[in-house]
Formats: structure tokens, C-alpha cells, sequence
């Protein structure tokens, strides 16, 4: 909808089209004429309130007594509280977005009469609700009070002045608004509609959650994110994966750009929220992401000075300090900065298993005009861990043991068993409002990660009961240094055009992405070491062996492989209730040629194409078809230590179809959301019909259908909720090489997501919040035929918060306990779940 005019609530779009992403630091300007049209309008507007009929007035406060509901309303920013309020009443309110730029309330809670409700939540905001004859209502400034009151007459009673009372500002996401994010930062290349009208399943895990959850690691914050089945934890070998409406999601975004390729160096510490979108995105994202796709947002410089230090526990006898440290650079606040940094060391709740992470990231802000922003980011981690977990597989004939048979809180791996990696990037990102009607955007993101040779290891259970333990890349003192190499370069570069066609509003984004990865590994590497014969009672812990010296070599290259996406969308607004996304994208894919491989190049174009349809202002309904191109695989050397028949064949692109219907409806303070979707993937595997000739393969489909359902926000004053439901019918489909697999369901694929996280603010003490988590992962198989079956298994966690000043000085203290119960459980086929672990850190600001 066209923003220079008066919006209903119906309407209103806090992101407006144009508007700069959340956190930007500027303000939507309107043209003169457009600020011309909108006085003109509120004053008719008020002329034809003064104007009604004492009669029709008098109806209306008889009709608006009768109609007193209960609300409850949290504090928060203005906007979004009226709309909820208007939606609640049934009623329509009138405003333009500069009125509440910047306003926040205090909230309600009781029971009134719409117009003693807008009264209340719009006390101490300098704003009133006129109500008109026709029953809506405009907003409108407040008259100033009165300075001295008069003396009242002889048996009135004396009418003081308003008193004015400014709530504090409320972020979106906080917790005081159950950590309900209404803001997405971009999803692809459009931007500037709200969560509830993106027209995709999409979850936002805002900052004051993740500082609550107290995640240093990424599967901490997926444990909460309704859609994500966690896969492997990012201590293995520091490349955290989750599944996605049943496909692996590795590759994680910054910013709405690829950062690596494997995950490498993946990082909560300078993150402000996680964007996870459900489902395919091949237009919004480029080639691949047939799952979904995760998304971190950087922090960015504050407004006001910010200093907070947080000591805390990771479990065991890890313990970490984190800095975050911001605020403006001159006087103007022309030039801000955002420093965040993070020291971690010691024993985790794994014993013989050490993490050692040091981090630090800066993020700096320009604010060359009122319409210019450049800015600049770049970051370092250090990630190294000790006794690191192995992956676990199955010999021939072997029975996989149930997980209560392992002991989990003991290191499966050896203690000498060393993994480190390093990852430096460098980013900048520039938006220019050339007017009202264009704007120009554009991003740019460099990774150079590195890793020592991915000392990995591979324990195999035997058919006897025992296992045998594989460790790669095992080398002699002073060899072991950093060695492979993993380069990522993405690139966007959008153009935002607003204009009319009759009484359709556009805004026409046209742009490009760009993606390129390269890779290189070490030559020449020790002999693997293999241990036999090892009881699954307990873990086996060997001296490390004495290797000789071995001359690496020059780094092998992979070839290099880029993608290039060209498109063209249009975010069409009709009227009030119905509007269309409707895009095209050009991706191609690519890879450079090698001594095992010719060069390829294919291109396809993918669609997108959502309608929308807002039968009121609280609900949004949608139905959206998108395409997605993905690289076609490259057949590894062995297969879980095996010989691949044809290692090193690249395979062709595929295409990849998913078509998603979902509603989203705001009540209360929540935001409910129901999906239905079914993906439709070309399918690729190793085919291990015959074990001396394993092979990798292109054949058949995999169909996913399924539906979720997600919550997040406060169902009441006291309580917020966090959850979903997943229900999901993966098989696989037209195979022709193996028709054993017909029917049958992918590996590590649950059929059943469940998880809910709830906190309650006690009355009694408000400074004290408790919470506690439930999730249930279903059955999920091991192998293709599905003759390795994993049961499902739940998990509980609980925790509080306690809010207090100490020295004058706010003070946060936290304590969670994951898994509760200390319940046993395969997570997936290669990977044991974590412990009983308790986390407790103490947060301050100065």
C-alpha cells in the first residue's frame, strides 16, 4: 500500500516499502505533497467529528459502553499495540506511520470500551483518538494540558491537568514482549513487509532470546526454533547442521549472504536475531537451500552508549567472558560502532572434552546523509576442541546398541584428539534513498576459513557388541598446523522502485547475487590409525602415537564453484486485503574444471509467485509456489571409509518444487502461524546395493509433505510461549536403479517436531522468571532401506532469571539445565545428544 497517505490499521506496514531495513537508524520521509495530503485529510476528517449530530454521538458512546472487552495489551512500541487493540474492539483506527515513529506505551490490561481502551494505551504519547460519526476513529495530537487549573465552580468537582506518563521504550523481540519479533530484516531481495505478511514459514529468534537461552553455540538456539530438527553439534567439528522440513540445512547466511560453505565459524556472539526460513528459496536466495535457510543478522552500532560484560558457565568447567560495547562515535551520531568479543576455555560437561573458542567482532555505521548509510564489518574466531565426539556407523550385520548402553557424558574419541579452526571475514553493506520513490542497496561479504585437516573420528559398532575406532589425519608434533582452506565471496545488489499503475501500488525490485566458493586440502597426510576390538562399556583411552614426519605438500585445489542469480519482483498491493509477490530469477551454476572433472555451466530460471489475502487486520493468509536450482552432488572417494566405484563425478543441477499454503493470525500478544507444504526433489545418494561397488547416484524423487504450526509471543501479562508442531511424510519416489527404495523414508528424517518453551514472570517477585522447555524429535532411520530404526525420544529443560541492581548497576543473573532428566538419545544416526548440562552467567551493564 502506498505509504504518503493515511493507512487504517488494516494497513499500516512499520517497514514501509523503501524504508530502511530494522536498526538502519534513519526515519521514513514522506514528499511535501504527500505531508500536504494527509494535514488536509486529518483536518476534514476532524471537521466532519465536530460536525456530527449530537444524536449520532450520543449512539455511539451508548454502543461503545455496551461493547467493553477485556485486554491485554504489553507494553511495547505504539503501532503494533493499536492495531491489536483496533483488531480486538472491531474497529477502524486511522493513522499515518510518523505519528507513532519512535512512541512506545505502557500497555493495558482490564476491561474497557474501545475508546476508554485507545485512551489508556495512548496516555503519556502526546496522541488522542477522535472518534467520527461514522464510528471509526483518527488519531490525532493531544492538546496541551493546562498549565494552572481553574478555580472549579461552586458544587463541581476540579479537573486537574493531565499528568503525563512516558513508558520506557520496548524493543521488538524483548521479553517483556514474550520475544515476539513483528520485524524481518529482509527475506531475499524483498523488504519491508512485516513477519506476518511475508507470505513464507519463517521463525525469528530475537536478541534478548539468545542472551536468555545463553547460547554461545548455534544448536543452542535451534533447540528453540519450532521447524529445526538438530543434527550435529558444532563441538564435532565445528559444523553445526539441522534439518529443515526433512533436508540437511549446513550453509548458513550473514546479513542475507552465504558466509561459507561448511558452517565453519558459525557464531551467536555479534548476532541481534536468527531468520530461519522454512522451505525452498530459490529466487529469494540463489541456487540450493531446498530446505530452508538460516540467516544471521549482525549487530549494529547503538544509539546510546553500551557497555555489558557477561561471565559465564558452558557446563563442566568451561567457563567464558563476553564483552558487547556500543554507542555513537561524534557528537552528530553521524559515525557508531559495535565491538563483541568472547573468551571461552575449559572442560565441558562432556568429560575429556575441551572447548576453546576466542572471538571478536567490529561493526561500524556512517551516516554520510540523512539518506546515505555506509557500513563496515569484520570479525575473527578462533575455534579448537580437544577430544572432540566421533561420528558412529554401522558394520555390516550390526545392530545399532540403544543410546542408554554409551555413556554419553564421557568423550567416544581419544583426549589427543585435536581439531581447529580459524575464520577472518570482512563485509560492507550500502543503501542509498536516492528518493522517495528509489532506493539502492547493496552488500558485500569475504570468509577465509581454515581447518587442520579435519582430524575427524569414526567409531564403527560390530556385530560382536565391540567397535572399532578410525582417526584421520593424525600429525607428528609441528606438523599439525592450519592447512585446508575454505573461501567464500557473496555479493547483492538490489534496486527498490515505487510507483502506481491506476490503484495498484508496486514496488519493482530488480538486482543480482553472487556466490563464489573455493577449497583446497593438504596433499600428502599421515596414514590413518585404526583401533579394533574396543568395548562399548566404556570408553577406551590410548597414548597417542608416535607418527613420523610427513612432507604435506602444496594444497590440492577443488574446483572453484560459483553461483549468479539475476531477478526481477514486484510486490503489488491492490487494495486493503489482497496483494501479490510475483518474481523471476536466472541462476546459473557453475564449477571449474579439474584433473577429475570437466568444467560445467547450467542455468535455469525459478519463480516465485505468493498471493496474499488479509480478510481482517489480524489475520494473513497466502499461498506461494517456488522453484529452486541446487548444484548437482560430486561423488566422494569412500563412503564411511569404503572405495567409491566412480569418486569424483559431477552430476548435473537439479530442480527442486515446493508449493506452501499458511495462514498467520495475531491475537493477544501472539502470532500464530499454520503452514502446509510439499517439496518436490530430484533425489541423489550413494547406492550401496553392492559393497565392492559402491557408486553415487541421480534416481528418483523425494516428495515431503507436511504442516507446521508455530507460537511465539505473550499469552498473558505474566506468560510467554515459544513452540510449534511439525508433522512431516517424507518417502522416496520413481526409482528406477533401486526400486528397493521405493516408499521408503530418507535417513535421519523425523516424522514428528514438537517443542515448547515456556516463561512465567513470577507476581510475587517480579524480578524472578521461570522457564522450562519441552521437545519431542519422532522416529527417524539410519540406513536407505530403513532396517535401522531410531526411536524418538524427549527432552526437558529448565531455568530461571533474576533481575537486580547491584552497586547501582543492573545485574542479570541466569541458570538453565539442559536435558533435565539426563535422558539418553540418538539425536540422529551419527550422532550420540548431549548430557545433563547446566549453564548459570551473570550480566551486567555500565
Amino acid at each position: 500500500m502506498p505509504t504518503n497517505r493515511l493507512q487504517p490499521t488494516a494497513l499500516l506496514d512499520t517497514n514501509p516499502p523503501g524504508s530502511a531495513a530494522p536498526g538502519m537508524g534513519r526515519m521514513w520521509r514522506r514528499r511535501p505533497a504527500a505531508r500536504a495530503v494527509e494535514a488536509a485529510l486529518c483536518g476534514i476528517a476532524l471537521a466532519a467529528a465536530h460536525q456530527a449530530p449530537v444524536r449520532a454521538q450520543a449512539a455511539a458512546a451508548r454502543q461503545a459502553q455496551a461493547a467493553q472487552q477485556t485486554y491485554d495489551v504489553p507494553a511495547g512500541p505504539l503501532a503494533p499495540a493499536l492495531r491489536s487493540v483496533a483488531s480486538s474492539a472491531n474497529v477502524l483506527l486511522t493513522f499515518t506511520e510518523q505519528q507513532t515513529a519512535g512512541k512506545t506505551t505502557a500497555g493495558i490490561r482490564g476491561k474497557y470500551a474501545p475508546q476508554a481502551a485507545l485512551r489508556a494505551l495512548l496516555a503519556g504519547t502526546g496522541l488522542q483518538a477522535v472518534q467520527l460519526s461514522n464510528g471509526s476513529y483518527v488519531l490525532q495530537a493531544a492538546p496541551a494540558p493546562a498549565q494552572h487549573a481553574a478555580a472549579p465552580a461552586a458544587g463541581h468537582e476540579a479537573v486537574l491537568p493531565e499528568v503525563q506518563v512516558r513508558a520506557a521504550a520496548t524493543e521488538d523481540g524483548s521479553a517483556d514482549l514474550g520475544y515476539l519479533s513483528h520485524a524481518v530484516s529482509q527475506v531475499g531481495p524483498w523488504q519491508g513487509r512485516e513477519l506476518q505478511d511475508t507470505p513464507y514459514s519463517m521463525t525469528v529468534i530475537s536478541k534478548d532470546l539468545i542472551e536468555n537461552l545463553q547460547a554461545t553455540t548455534p544448536e543452542q538456539i535451534y533447540r528453540v526454533v519450532p521447524t529445526a530438527q538438530l543434527g550435529e553439534p558444532s563441538y564435532r567439528n565445528d559444523d553445526p547442521t539441522i534439518n529443515l522440513r526433512g533436508f540437511l540445512v549446513y550453509r548458513p547466511y550473514r546479513d542475507g549472504m552465504p558466509s561459507d560453505w561448511l558452517g565453519l565459524g558459525t557464531t551467536p556472539e555479534n548476532t541481534e536475531r536468527v531468520e530461519v526460513l522454512s522451505g525452498l528459496s530459490g529466487f529469494l536466495y540463489g541456487p540450493g537451500n531446498v530446505g530452508g535457510m538460516v540467516n544471521y543478522v549482525s549487530k549494529r552500532p547503538t544509539a546510546e552508549r553500551l557497555n555489558r560484560i557477561t561471565l559465564g558457565n558452558n557446563g563442566g568447567s568451561n567457563y567464558y567472558a563476553q564483552g558487547d560495547f556500543g554507542g555513537p562515535i561524534d557528537s552528530a551520531g553521524r559515525f557508531g560502532y559495535r565491538i563483541n568479543g568472547i573468551w571461552q576455555d575449559g572442560e565441558t560437561a562432556i568429560s575429556s572434552m575441551d572447548i576453546k573458542k576466542r572471538f571478536i567482532s567490529g561493526a561500524f555505521d556512517w551516516h554520510v546523509t540523512d539518506r546515505l548509510l555506509w557500513s563496515f564489518d569484520a570479525a575473527y574466531r578462533d575455534y579448537e576442541t580437544l577430544g572432540g565426539p566421533p561420528q558412529w556407523v554401522l558394520a555390516a550385520g550390526a545392530a545399532r546398541p540403544p543410546a542408554s548402553d554409551i555413556d554419553a557424558s564421557a568423550s567416544w574419541s581419544q583426549p589427543w584428539k585435536y581439531s581447529r579452526s580459524t575464520k577472518t571475514s570482512y563485509g560492507s553493506q550500502l543503501r542509498w534513498d536516492a528518493s522517495d520513490a528509489l532506493a539502492l542497496r547493496a552488500s558485500w561479504l569475504y570468509t577465509d576459513a581454515r581447518r587442520n585437516s579435519n582430524q575427524g573420528a569414526l567409531n564403527t559398532i560390530q556385530p560382536d557388541g565391540t567397535y572399532s575406532q578410525r582417526i584421520s589425519n593424525v600429525f607428528a608434533p609441528g606438523d599439525d598446523a592450519l592447512t585446508d582452506r575454505f573461501t567464500n565471496t557473496s555479493g547483492q545488489a538490489y534496486a527498490d522502485i515505487q510507483f502506481k499503475t491506476g490503484a495498484v501500488a508496486h514496488k519493482l525490485t530488480v538486482g543480482g547475487q553472487y556466490h563464489k566458493y573455493g577449497d583446497a586440502f593438504v596433499a600428502n597426510v599421515p596414514p590413518r590409525i585404526t583401533y579394533t576390538g574396543l568395548t562399548l562399556d566404556h570408553p577406551t583411552y590410548l597414548d597417542k602415537p608416535t607418527q613420523p614426519h610427513v612432507d604435506r605438500g602444496p594444497l590440492e585445489h577443488d574446483p572453484d564453484r560459483t553461483e549468479t542469480t539475476l531477478l526481477v519482483g514486484d510486490d503489488m498491493t491492490f487494495n486493503e486485503h489482497w496483494s501479490l509477490l510475483a518474481g523471476l530469477a536466472h541462476s546459473t551454476v557453475s564449477m571449474d574444471a579439474s584433473p577429475w572433472n570437466e568444467s560445467y555451466q547450467k542455468s535455469a530460471f525459478t519463480p516465485n509467485v505468493s498471493l496474499v489475502f488479509k480478510p481482517n487486520q489480524a489475520v494473513t493468509t497466502y499461498a506461494t509456489y517456488i522453484q529452486a536450482l541446487e548444484q548437482g552432488g560430486v561423488a566422494g572417494n569412500d563412503y564411511n571409509g569404503a572405495p567409491v566405484a566412480n569418486a569424483g563425478q559431477v552430476f548435473d543441477p537439479l530442480i527442486s518444487h515446493q508449493a506452501e499454503v499458511g495462514v498467520k493470525w495475531s491475537v493477544g500478544g501472539m502470532l500464530l502461524t499454520t503452514a502446509l507444504f510439499q517439496i518436490d526433489k530430484a533425489l541423489q545418494y550413494y547406492d550401496l546395493g553392492d559393497p565392492n561397488a559402491i557408486r553415487f547416484v541421480q534416481d528418483g524423487r523425494e516428495v515431503h509433505r507436511g504442516i507446521e504450526f508455530t507460537a511465539f509471543g505473550r499469552l498473558t501479562s505474566r506468560l510467554s510461549l515459544t513452540g510449534g508442531l511439525t508433522l512431516l511424510d517424507a518417502k522416496v519416489k520413481e526409482q528406477k536403479e533401486n526400486p528397493a527404495l521405493q516408499g521408503k523414508h530418507p535417513v535421519n528424517v523425523a516424522n514428528k517436531l514438537a517443542k515448547l518453551r515456556a516463561e512465567y514472570r513470577l507476581s510475587a517477585l517480579p524480578a524472578l522468571s521461570l522457564n522450562s522447555s519441552v521437545s519431542y524429535t519422532g522416529r527417524q532411520y539410519g540406513d536407505a532401506m530403513n532396517t535401522d530404526r531410531l526411536p524418538g525420544f524427549t527432552l526437558l529443560d529448565a531455568g530461571a532469571r533474576y533481575r537486580a541492581q547491584f552497586a547501582g548497576y543492573p545485574l542479570t543473573l541466569r541458570l538453565d539445565i539442559l536435558n533435565l532428566t539426563n535422558k539418553a538419545y540418538w539425536t540422529q544416526s551419527l550422532t550420540l545428544g548431549a548430557p545433563r548440562t547446566v549453564l548459570f552467567s551473570a550480566s551486567t551493564e555500565f
